[in-house]
């Protein structure tokens, strides 16, 4: 009865007076490094740059088959720019789940496991991407470096596999956590992908801005762009689905609140689907060679401010899980019973 009643006391303590707002923050504190700056850097830098390395890949083999005199000159001057920035987003990734990770030993004993999971899987398949865009990057830079068609053509095609597997590895890394019941759903997995994807044609549309020709390059951009529209629908139309999905069970209704009128709200409509969606929705539309180079800029820059945002948006539901909150509630109890013992005994 008396740890009850202090329960019942830790309780009022923990959640009177505060707004839902910091209420989820601190908890969110309180649960440890599980889902840090760095977790949630590591799940938008992977997805960028798997998806960036898919989109490049299928560019060039898009190149590779397309009759043009100046094609092989201009996808240098190109790949020296969109490669850098790929390998770059990867290496950050990279940097980022080896940081999140700590001790050197865990990330070795990490990459060679005794037992095969999904995890592992992702992780080798964002490092054998950071591989690819290292090597693609130095065959773009140095004139004297090149490889054979055939051996070319079968790295980009590995590329584009790796980089589709590190798209929805991001994804299915939170399916994973089974005490989220928000996550648990294959709609978390394909919203990550077609995010990532969107980031990345995001990033290789905006990279043609830095290259002096673009002339000859445009139909590329005008493919670039369409694409990136396609994937943007298909994700507004899965994110509808996936907050409907929500709204549907009484046990994940409180996810869906969270997000359209909770704390959450400001990231969902005004990062997510407003910067993230809506904007490049009607700006790609509208993007002609006299001003494409300050559109793509734009929309590169809209589109990876919605992809950060939606991972912002699916990892801060994990404070709201009714089992991660019942654990900080015991543990404000327990500090309770151990402020009050000592009185109790002096008394």
């Amino acid at each position: 009865m008396a740890r009850l009643l202090l329960w019942g006391i830790a309780e009022v303590a923990c959640w009177g007076g505060e707004g839902s707002a910091f209420r989820a923050r601190r908890r969110g504190n309180e649960r440890g490094a599980l889902f840090n700056e760095l977790t949630i850097a590591y799940l938008f830098l992977g997805g960028t740059g798997g998806g960036t390395l898919a989109v490049l890949c299928s560019v060039s083999l898009w190149e590779a088959f397309r009759p043009s005199v100046r094609r092989v000159h201009f996808s240098r001057q190109y790949g020296q720019i969109a490669w850098g920035a790929c390998l770059f987003i990867l290496v950050l990734a990279v940097l980022c789940l080896l940081f999140d990770m700590g001790v050197p030993g865990r990330a070795l004993g990490f990459l060679l496991p005794q037992t095969f999971t999904v995890t592992i899987l992702g992780s080798w398949a964002l490092l054998i991407s950071l591989a690819l865009g290292a090597i693609f990057w130095i065959v773009s830079v140095f004139d004297g470096i090149a490889i054979w068609r055939g051996v070319a053509i079968a790295l980009e095609i590995l590329g584009i596999v790796v980089g589709l597997t590190v798209t929805l590895y991001t994804g299915a890394l939170l399916q994973q956590m089974v005490s989220v019941l928000a996550w648990q759903t294959p709609l978390v997995p394909l919203l990550f992908c077609l995010s990532s994807l969107s980031c990345g044609l995001a990033v290789a549309a905006g990279m043609v801005g830095f290259v002096p020709a673009r002339a000859h390059f445009m139909q590329t951009i005008e493919v670039l762009l369409r694409a990136d529209w396609l994937v943007i629908v298909l994700e507004l139309v899965l994110l509808a689905v996936y907050v409907g999905w929500l709204f549907s069970s009484t046990a994940t209704a409180h996810f869906a609140l969270a997000i359209t009128v909770g704390y959450e709200s400001l990231l969902f409509w005004g990062f997510l689907v407003g910067c993230g969606l809506v904007v490049p929705l009607f700006v790609e539309r509208s993007v002609t060679y006299s001003n494409h180079r300050t559109q793509l800029l734009f929309v590169a820059l809209c589109v990876l401010a919605g992809g950060l945002a939606l991972r912002l948006v699916v990892v801060g539901l994990f404070p709201l899980d009714v089992t991660q909150a019942a654990d900080a509630v015991f543990r404000a109890a327990d500090s309770a019973a151990s402020a009050v013992a000592p009185g109790i005994a002096g008394g």
